[in-house]
């Protein structure tokens, strides 16, 4: 008998456990908005009340025992596993905002294909070319982390820019290259040939090859239910994020949490603008600001525009179709039929289903569209508005854990923890539809206006259409002001 009463307490003390746990992780964490939380907590505290009272309560029959101790049990188990869940989930949001706090910059040493430089003992009166003006910080950086860890001293020459270094060696004028992996697409557009006539040294000879700088965060930082403006960047890569690349994708979400309204900006990706940061103002495409790092992109569209970004989302290649996947795919209207280059997918025109793979082939297509770069980024608001769509919807609940998940591995964003959860609460009490818009910079195509990366060189040029850019703002400060 006495033993009996003492599992009833210690079964009744570990309900009590688990109550306050589930109490702590919902109430510190701000979970759930204030009339689904008050409900689920006092709701809880009953059951704990009841079933102990059941338990504890002297002449209660076995029968009624038994059920309150089996109901004590199951209760217990919800709530540990609803501890876990949910904190898993507010880790992941955490682990989001500290995922890429640097810029990873990957550099290689390139010699020609017949070079007889092997490792760095070749170098030795070898004639080594670099753009130190224009890239002079990442390339100082490099070149000391390389000298201290190969225990010696290299002698580098300025070569004006990567594009000229490149045909230095190919021209025989230099015998390595060192290249900012960041730059090698945009040398191999301009110099067809210089991916089958160079290699690159074993990077575990080098034992050097990435560099970190860490991102200064610009964030601006809005009170609850405020709207703002989010900047998101595809950069055209595969694997790590934080890999800087050319920036493919420009879009600013703006978002009026009162009002349930959305507005998506393109900004297409050849958009001659002066590129802040590390363009140093000098006039370029829009995607090359994405070469010197995220806050490059964010100052140069606020200066066009004239507008705060509050936050900024960074996905690439690896993490959209990781993102799409995890949301059962997304459903989105073509208004045009045609074949991808990539991946040679046909797309029918009318209502699509498309998974990862073929999403991110249907967002990338431009040369087979009638209106090109526009249509692709008609494209890519499409897309974004069907997952958001998915996101917001009740089901998502039933696959959040996944998602927030995917979101951990594959996303970035500098939006705070505390943030995306008001933003989730806010969502789950109203449960209202969210009215997504879109807008575009108009403008005109241009070749021959000179360009920062690639001085020297003529390429194609999108110059916007300052009344276009003006009516672009003024539809953004609408939204933020409820209008």
């Amino acid at each position: 008998m006495k033993i009996s009463k003492i599992l009833k307490l210690l079964l009744v003390i570990l309900g009590l456990c688990s109550l306050v746990v589930f109490f702590v992780v919902v109430l510190a964490n701000g979970l759930l908005p204030m009339k689904y939380r008050l409900a689920l907590l006092t709701v809880s505290a009953l059951l704990f009340v009841l079933l102990s009272f059941g338990l504890l309560r002297k002449g209660s029959h076995r029968p009624v025992i038994a059920v309150c101790s089996v109901l004590l049990i199951l209760v217990m188990g919800l709530q540990l596993v609803g501890s876990f869940y949910l904190q898993s989930g507010v880790n992941a949001l955490s682990q989001l905002n500290k995922n890429q706090r640097v810029d990873a910059i990957r550099f290689s040493l390139v010699v020609r294909l017949d070079s007889p430089i092997q490792d760095l003992q070749g170098f030795k009166g070898a004639t080594i070319h670099a753009p130190l003006k224009q890239d002079g910080k990442n390339l100082s950086l490099f070149q000391r982390e390389l000298e201290t860890k190969q225990n010696m001293s290299i002698q580098v020459a300025d070569c004006t820019s990567y594009l000229k270094g490149a045909q230095d060696l190919l021209d025989q004028k230099a015998d390595v290259l060192i290249l900012n992996e960041a730059y090698r697409s945009l040398v191999q557009d301009s110099l067809k040939q210089f991916q089958e006539k160079t290699r690159v040294l074993d990077p575990k000879k080098v034992k050097v090859g990435t560099i970190t700088v860490p991102i200064t965060d610009i964030k601006k930082h809005v009170q609850a239910q405020a709207p703002f403006s989010m900047y998101i960047s595809g950069i055209d890569t595969y694997g790590a994020l934080s890999s800087v690349s050319r920036s493919d994708v420009n879009l600013i979400m703006t978002v009026n949490p009162s009002t349930h309204r959305i507005l998506l900006t393109t900004i297409p990706r050849d958009c001659y603008l002066p590129i802040a940061g590390g363009g140093n103002d000098g006039y370029d495409k829009l995607t090359h600001a994405g070469l010197y790092g995220v806050n490059s992109s964010i100052q140069t569209l606020e200066n066009f525009l004239d507008i705060d970004i509050n936050y900024y989302t960074r996905i690439n290649f690896s993490s959209f179709i990781t993102m799409v996947d995890v949301l059962g795919g997304v459903d989105v209207q073509n208004n045009q039929s045609f074949t991808s280059a990539i991946g040679k997918h046909y797309f029918p025109k009318g209502a699509l289903h498309l998974e990862g793979e073929k999403a991110l082939a249907f967002a990338r297509e431009r040369y087979s569209l009638e209106d090109g770069d526009f249509d692709r980024g008609r494209n890519h608001e499409k897309i974004l508005a069907a997952m958001i769509q998915k996101l917001v919807s009740p089901a998502i609940l039933l696959n959040y854990h996944s998602v927030l998940n995917v979101m951990m591995k594959s996303g970035d964003t500098n939006m705070p923890k505390e943030k995306i959860i008001e933003l989730i609460n806010a969502q789950l009490a109203s449960g209202n539809p969210w009215e997504i818009e879109s807008t575009e910079v108009k403008g005109h195509g241009e070749m021959g206006l000179p360009s920062y990366a690639m001085p020297g060189y003529k390429l194609y040029m999108f110059v916007p259409n300052r009344k276009s850019a003006d009516g672009v703002r003024e539809k953004i400060k609408d939204v933020l002001q409820g209008k």
